[in-house]
């Protein structure tokens, strides 16, 4: 016991493992990896890479604006090299674990002990939203969390030179470009606290070296996604024609109404909609966002909330313009809100210190943690698996990738025997789609997709076509030149 208290690092690990219990029973129940199509394709590329060997760099990226897949698809090698079929569930799952270390780490550093102890319990069971990203591998939202974190350690401390703090932003976009809005607001409190001209230059030089690095690999390097035609100035080809739209501004304030509660994705309650506990979890989870900004007598502390405040300000204002913006409150997939699980373990911990300087605390303290108790528990007793069309919607990603190399993804495609007709059905889906899609404009796209579909092995093309038709058939975009459908239908099987 004296152990204990002598070692409070020893608190931070004994919460950590808590969670892990908490996430491997999740895990257990749910199996959600089977009904993630990215997660899938991304497995069939790190199984790949230990069957066939190395061949390319897009066999280790998952997509170009997140460098950090290469760290986690190494890792995943690794595990396969020891007999690991689901490599990629452990490292979610270690990842994961690493990241509420780092957090919890940083707030027993920077908070007082009722925050940590009360935003420890937090992270046993966080919300329903953020527990899939702890076996799901694919996208590095959830993933990324602790880096807020780490970087709210570098501004209470003074111990990195302005190099090296410059080096570690740059690699932590390179990471993932969600850590870019961090950037500004940090940059805004160094000057706050007084840094000036050399300061800065030496920041810069590092920030930049890094960042040119990153620019010429993923200018240099083939990361694939031909087929798609991802620009180099988009994420996942996603454009910002929108911000056009006067409209898209609402957004900056319903983000408070619709989306961030719906990103809790808390289930319904007794009598209660899911939309109605979310908006109650909101309003009593903002009133405490707002209570940091009353000031504190402990200067440390003080700078410590209002930086996590103004990050998860900027955060929540930059998702509200972006291109992922979910504009509903009551989705039932946590895949709808994957990007703000970035951000929420740092609101909670505002809400939780906000509260926290206050009596009223006492009161709504125990109800904001007693949100993820019920979302957890509900979501055990559920334990739904949602696999329905995940493998075609795999075969659809894969050949988004690499779909332009024909003879490549058909050898991909039989080596997974047991699903090489759903992987087959998302080939044609994902190449009708981008040859006759209404903004594709290619002469030749007849000609290409007849070449294509005969150079096919012969118990691929009956798949391939149903994908194709699929294509056409299916609600949403992109929308497709119905001109061509006939073309399609040429090819289906009897």
């Amino acid at each position: 016991m004296k152990l204990l208290v002598r070692q409070p690092l020893l608190y931070v690990i004994f919460i950590v493992v808590l969670g892990s219990a908490a996430r491997l029973i999740y895990a257990l129940k749910t199996q959600l990896w089977f009904g993630a199509p990215d997660h899938l394709a991304w497995e069939m590329m790190i199984t790949d890479v230990v069957s066939n060997g190395l061949k390319g760099y897009d066999q280790l990226i998952h997509y170009p604006h997140e460098g950090g897949s290469i760290i986690l698809s190494l890792l995943a090698i690794c595990f396969k090299f020891f007999g690991v079929k689901q490599s990629l569930v452990w490292v979610a799952f270690g990842v994961d674990a690493l990241a509420r270390f780092v957090q919890l780490w940083v707030v027993q550093k920077h908070f007082d002990k009722r925050v940590f102890w009360i935003f420890g319990i937090w992270t046993i069971f966080s919300l329903p939203s953020i527990l899939p990203w702890s076996s799901v591998n694919f996208g590095l939202h959830s993933l990324s969390s602790f880096t807020p974190f780490l970087l709210l350690h570098l501004s209470l401390t003074d111990k990195l030179k302005p190099w090296a703090i410059g080096v570690f932003i740059g690699l932590t976009t390179w990471f993932s470009y969600n850590n870019l809005v961090l950037i500004p607001v940090f940059i805004g409190y160094l000057w706050y606290i007084k840094k000036r001209g050399a300061f800065f230059v030496n920041l810069a030089i590092g920030f930049i070296a890094i960042i040119a690095l990153h620019v010429f690999v993923r200018t240099s390097f083939d990361a694939g996604f031909h087929l798609s035609g991802f620009s180099h100035t988009t994420i996942r080809g996603l454009g910002y024609h929108y911000l056009q739209d006067p409209s898209t501004y609402k957004n900056l304030y319903l983000v408070f109404i619709d989306s961030l509660p719906g990103s809790s994705l808390l289930p319904s309650f007794l009598m209660f909609s899911n939309s109605q506990i979310r908006s109650l979890w909101v309003w009593i989870s903002l009133l405490g966002f707002l209570n940091i900004l009353i000031p504190s007598k402990t200067k440390g502390t003080q700078r410590a909330r209002i930086l996590s405040f103004s990050w998860v300000f900027a955060f929540l204002i930059a998702y509200a313009l972006s291109p992922f913006y979910e504009p509903h409150i009551d989705r039932t997939n946590y895949m709808y809100y994957r990007h703000l699980t970035y951000i929420l373990p740092l609101f909670a911990l505002v809400v939780i210190a906000g509260y926290s300087k206050f009596n009223l605390g006492r009161l709504f303290l125990p109800v904001v943690l007693s949100f993820g108790v019920i979302g957890y528990i509900s979501e055990i007793i559920a334990a739904r698996q949602e696999n329905s069309m995940s493998y075609e919607a795999a075969g659809w990603v894969l050949a988004t990738k690499i779909g332009d190399d024909p003879e490549r993804l058909t050898k991909l495609i039989n080596e997974n025997s047991l699903h090489k007709q759903e992987l087959a059905f998302g080939y044609g889906w994902a190449f009708t789609e981008a040859l006759f899609s209404e903004n594709a404009q290619i002469s030749d796209a007849p000609k290409i997709f007849e070449t294509l579909f005969e150079s096919l092995p012969s118990d691929q093309q009956c798949a391939f076509s149903e994908g194709a038709l699929f294509a056409f058939n299916k609600d949403g975009m992109p929308k497709m030149e119905k001109s061509y459908k006939s073309l399609i239908e040429g090819k289906r099987c009897e």
